[in-house]
């Protein structure tokens, strides 16, 4: 959709525009990649100079979370999307081509940059702190039952809510520890992994 460019490495790129409505009550955003110059709604970075990025997708309560975050020297563009997952639309498609090609100049330039997958920090200390409550409350129902002397049906009863609680808050505080680097995989591999996704409903 325009005029190619060749950079001295020899790999060829397109200058294109992509328009996408990243929520269906929103207007457009409108990104531009020029060769190795991204620029949309936050600005413009040069992808050669990016030293973080950070790519999150996610379903929850029917609606798509879609969204790669790029920095450098301090400063982010982010390129999200949110979605309901039962409804078929353009924007979807070229939220994807946007992100495919934006991961393909990266795999070009900077193929060892990590690109971490997943939550980010700030939600995994949430979750972690959800996590630790659950788990607090239901030892607490377990050693307010000792100390009340139940027995039989009545300490059967009360290890419902404390294994559950206690269960819940293990999971939480396992799949999110805030101290963890998380998962991430090289850029080389990231336009792969965007293959991987799966079309929407109807498409």
């Amino acid at each position: 959709m325009g005029s190619g460019v060749m950079t001295s490495a020899g790999a060829r790129w397109s200058v294109t525009e992509y328009r996408y409505r990243p929520a269906p009550s929103s207007a457009p955003d409108c990104w531009h990649l020029d060769g190795t110059v991204l620029s949309g709604p936050g600005g413009q970075l040069d992808l050669r100079t990016i030293d973080g990025a950070a790519f999150t997708d996610q379903t929850k309560k029917g609606w798509l979370l879609r969204r790669l975050d790029l920095r450098s020297a301090g400063q982010e563009l982010r390129l999200g999307l949110v979605h309901p997952t039962d409804a078929s639309s353009d924007a979807i498609d070229e939220h994807l081509a946007v992100l495919s090609a934006v991961a393909q100049v990266l795999g070009d330039l900077q193929p060892n940059l990590p690109i971490a997958v997943g939550t980010r920090r700030r939600l995994r200390l949430a979750r972690f702190f959800m996590g630790t409550l659950a788990l607090a409350v239901g030892l607490g129902i377990a050693t307010w039952a000792a100390m009340a002397g139940w027995t039989g049906d009545r300490m059967a009863l009360a290890a419902l809510p404390m294994l559950g609680l206690g269960g819940v808050g293990v999971a939480l505080m396992q799949t999110n520890v805030p101290w963890g680097t998380g998962l991430s995989l090289p850029a080389a591999l990231f336009p792969a992994m965007l293959q991987t996704l799966q079309p929407m409903p109807g498409r």
